[in-house]
């Protein structure tokens, strides 16, 4: 009753800054924003939050936006996001991204701008469903440009009947749900993460001629990263340096895919049901691109299914950062008995002989309370204060495109919690929680930058609790292995910017050249290897497989024959070039293992 109270005198006091639902308004300063509202639902990846800034006046102007503008810090949610712009006269866009925890349930957004504030009423869009945030057992979701005819695409889904193993459905609706795109591709963003709770995007050719050369590089960068994107109609320009299939109408790039139809019919529909998996339930019940340890991991959680005995029951058994923490059970029993003689038979002596017997009555209880605090601090600091982090990823290069796409996860283990955590902003961070079980976190905030980067503040992380964080991130990189050839062997400097543990290379042919240790800046020539069984195999499969054991060690054992042609696999222990320690700034005790697989351009293929 009183936290109602509360919430309705705070609606009435901040009545006098409310504009119409949806804006807010600055007279003084010239600026009239309004905020953008999609009603579909997600089910992983960020939430796009778009306004737009109308400055009518001169000189630059501060603003920052808070969503939303106040909310409890309920269970396994999000409290905040806030992210500040500097705008100059003219009307821009601006767009806030959403990690993918829900908020609670206000929809108010605050914005500032020189000690001025206003409230923004239905300002933003709700679109997270629950916690189960890597779409496990959820249904894909597709995003249609405004030229794609959303009623016969909706028609192809309902026309599709199979019993749902999860849902109970009945028609292809049940395991696949359609938006449709209320803005041309001309404007549509800039950065992929705005993409990345759409498993599937559909526009037409001339529609992608019609995005900006950063939107099409954000598409880009999202298909690597494991999305499915369909064009229909002449229009879409492929990139070379990704393998085609042998027809030319689908595209390999990074984890992803691009289907390429000629045109928008019956066929061409049916063909997209397909794709999002309706003909086959249990299919399409997959997590966000991940490794398999983990993915087991989450759909063994999120099925509320026990499994006792199971080494995946939770995240720390599947992904381990720590082991099971063991009390320094002889230390303590040696204090224990070190405190019985002192505050026995030694300190009655004493007493006695100074003929102070009475002083025991305060004696005894001072004792107990050094020895009380000796026990606690040997049992919090046994395992030292120093946090743990653990980090393992496959990342695909594409040297030719200066593009890098990585899939990771880092685990974390504090036995004093962090208040901060900082990502990339190219990266997408997905907190992986148990639903099940009680929250042990609280005040989680993210703070944008104003380089981009994401400051997770708040108890994301509690004190000696695992924590695990799925991680996909899509950039441009400089980084790269240099290969040259001499004499039909390959000379190869190590541009990653770290230690390579193990390199395996194969050229155009089925000839394999290995090397280990090979330090950053290092030349390397590579040897002749006669291991590796060649069999034809594409980056996909390949990158999979090594999702797939990678978190058990199982890589050791992987034939080298797996690895396409024209490409090289490097194993790096030392950290990995393209995730981050989100604690960095703090000395940690690491455990990392980074797979990079990259594909050279054709002048380094062959001698």
């Amino acid at each position: 009753m009183m936290c109602l109270r509360a919430i309705g005198w705070y609606c009435l006091l901040a009545l006098p800054l409310w504009a119409a639902p949806g804006t807010a308004v600055f007279k003084t300063e010239n600026l009239h924003i309004e905020a953008h509202l999609n009603r579909g639902t997600l089910y992983h990846g960020y939430t796009a939050h778009r306004f737009t800034i109308h400055h009518s006046g001169t000189g630059k102007r501060t603003i920052k936006f808070t969503l939303p503008s106040f909310s409890n810090s309920n269970d396994h949610t999000l409290k905040a996001v806030t992210r500040t712009f500097i705008i100059t006269p003219g009307t821009r866009d601006v767009t806030i991204l959403q990690p993918p925890l829900p908020f609670s349930w206000s929809d108010y957004v605050l914005v500032e701008c020189n000690g001025h504030e206003r409230v923004i009423e239905r300002g933003l869009s709700r679109r997270l469903e629950g916690i189960r945030n890597t779409g496990w057992q959820q249904p894909r979701v597709a995003l249609l440009s405004r030229r794609v005819d959303y009623v016969e695409l909706n028609n192809a889904l309902d026309a599709v009947s199979m019993p749902s193993h999860f849902h109970g459905g009945t028609t292809g609706s049940d395991h696949a749900q359609l938006e449709s795109s209320a803005e041309e591709t001309s404007v549509w963003s800039e950065q992929w993460l705005a993409y990345s709770g759409y498993d599937m995007i559909v526009l037409s050719g001339e529609e992608w001629q019609l995005a900006s050369s950063a939107t099409r590089t954000a598409l880009h960068r999202w298909v690597s990263a494991g999305g499915k994107l369909v064009v229909w109609g002449e229009g879409y320009t492929t990139h070379t340096s990704w393998p085609m299939d042998p027809a030319g109408a689908i595209q390999y790039m990074g984890f992803g895919q691009v289907y390429l139809f000629t045109s928008e019919s019956d066929q061409s529909r049916d063909a997209i049901v397909t794709l999002l998996g309706t003909h086959d339930p249990d299919s399409n019940q997959n997590t966000i691109p991940m490794l398999g340890p983990l993915r087991t991991a989450t759909e063994r959680i999120h099925n509320n299914e026990m499994w006792f005995g199971s080494q995946d029951a939770d995240f720390n058994s599947a992904f381990p950062v720590i082991g099971d923490a063991q009390a320094p059970v002889r230390l303590v029993i040696g204090v224990l008995t070190l405190f019985v003689l002192v505050a026995g038979p030694i300190n009655l002596f004493v007493l006695n002989r100074k003929g102070r017997r009475a002083w025991f009555l305060w004696t005894l209880p001072a004792i107990s309370l050094v020895t009380s605090g000796l026990v606690f601090v040997v049992s919090f600091f046994s395992e030292g204060i120093t946090p743990r982090v653990r980090t393992e990823a496959v990342t695909i290069l594409n040297q030719t495109e200066q593009d890098a796409v990585t899939l990771g996860t880092i685990g974390i283990y504090a036995p004093i919690a962090p208040s901060q955590l900082k990502f990339f902003g190219h990266s997408e961070v997905t907190p992986l929680l148990d639903p099940n079980a009680r929250d042990t976190g609280s005040d989680r905030r993210v703070h944008w930058t104003e380089g981009g980067e994401q400051l997770l503040n708040g108890k994301w992380v509690s004190s000696r609790v695992p924590t695990h964080f799925s991680i996909r991130t899509s950039e441009h990189t400089e980084k790269r292995i240099v290969v040259t050839w001499t004499g039909g062997r390959p000379e190869i400097l190590n541009s990653l910017g770290t230690a390579i543990k193990q390199l395996t290379l194969r050229g155009t042919s089925n000839d394999f050249f290995t090397a280990t240790d090979i330090l950053p800046g290092e030349k390397v020539t590579l040897n002749p290897s006669t291991v590796g069984i060649p069999r034809r195999s594409t980056i996909n499969e390949f990158t999979y497989t090594l999702l797939e054991s990678s978190a058990e060690d199982e890589w050791e054992h992987l034939s080298i024959g797996l690895m396409p042609e024209s490409t090289y696999w490097a194993v790096i222990d030392r950290g990995s070039p393209f995730l981050e320690n989100p604690l960095a700034n703090r000395k940690t005790k690491d455990t990392a293992l980074s797979h990079v697989v990259g594909v050279l351009p054709p002048e380094e293929m062959t001698p």
